[in-house]
């Protein structure tokens, strides 16, 4: 991955408004300690994917991907007439073109080099108001995304089998859980939303849909199925993961902020780790309450 970074840059003309890591996939409270970096709510890294305003980057993002050929897709400007998508390398533009929607597929020439991280900058440029909105005011560096390399998508191959959708939701679940452990997000998120979108919930597709959502910084996303997962949870009588979302959707609150709402979710879970019996997450979460009520 020494190769120099690529970045395509998308321009919204809009009507009268003024190297990539690879993700470390670790699932359950895990995950959530490293998100709260280790003691102390980290309030600023997932601002992603809250603005309405700007045209941030959908998908690829923060992930490795299969195909040569992906679709980019962006948050849609309001009042948009055009998108102008610009690729460039490490020479400057190598293939840009015009398009009405805010999704376009690569056509695979210059191909994509398995490895590379590729960056998507999004610019809309508002006429009347003479401003610019870019993808770049999330303030998150790192949402760069590769061409899985030919051994990885090897031992992928030997690990699945095949790379169709499987014809379960506990098949499909252990495929994403798979494609995370390669990186491979945007290809998880893509499976899992195929039973979101036509209505299916559980809280395990919820909380690993949500999961995903965070990893990759689309923090509205997360909320949402994390709050669906949760009323889940409650129906069911199930504590443990009524704590440990409660813990995420802390951490989401925190990141837009929204420091009460980070409160209540934190004594939720504190007080369900106490039910649980669960002394040492308890007293986790008690530490970061201590902190954030240090801070206000």
């Amino acid at each position: 991955m020494g190769k120099g970074l690529v970045t395509v840059a998308v321009v919204a003309v809009v009507l009268g408004h003024g190297v990539i890591t690879p993700a470390h996939a670790v699932p359950g409270w895990q995950f959530i300690r490293e998100l709260f970096s280790g003691g102390r709510p980290a309030v600023g890294s997932p601002r992603g994917g809250t603005r309405n305003d700007i045209p941030y980057i959908i998908t690829p993002r923060k992930t490795a991907i299969l195909t040569p050929v992906p679709e980019f897709r962006w948050h849609p400007v309001p009042r948009a007439l055009s998108y102008t998508v610009t690729l460039r390398g490490p020479e400057g533009i190598v293939w840009t073109t015009t398009v009405a929607e805010p999704r376009i597929t690569y056509g695979g020439e210059p191909a994509l080099e398995p490895g590379v991280p590729y960056s998507l900058t999004v610019k809309a440029e508002a006429i009347a108001a003479n401003s610019t909105l870019t993808s770049t005011e999330e303030g998150l560096p790192g949402l760069a995304f590769y061409l899985l390399p030919s051994e990885q998508r090897m031992q992928l191959m030997e690990a699945v089998g095949t790379l169709q959708p499987p014809d379960t939701l506990a098949e499909s679940l252990a495929l994403a859980k798979t494609y995370r452990d390669y990186n491979l997000m945007g290809e998880a998120i893509s499976l899992l939303e195929r039973y979101s979108s036509a209505g299916t919930t559980s809280i395990e597709l919820n909380r690993l849909l949500g999961e995903l959502y965070l990893q990759v910084r689309l923090n509205r996303n997360a909320r949402d199925v994390f709050e669906q997962a949760r009323a889940l949870a409650e129906s069911a009588g199930d504590l443990r993961q009524q704590a440990d979302i409660n813990s995420f959707l802390a951490h989401i609150a925190l990141g837009m902020r929204q420091p009460d709402e980070a409160r209540q979710h934190l004594a939720e879970a504190e007080a369900l780790y106490i039910n649980l019996g669960d002394g040492a997450k308890a007293d986790s979460v008690n530490a970061w309450l201590a902190v954030l009520n240090a801070d206000s």
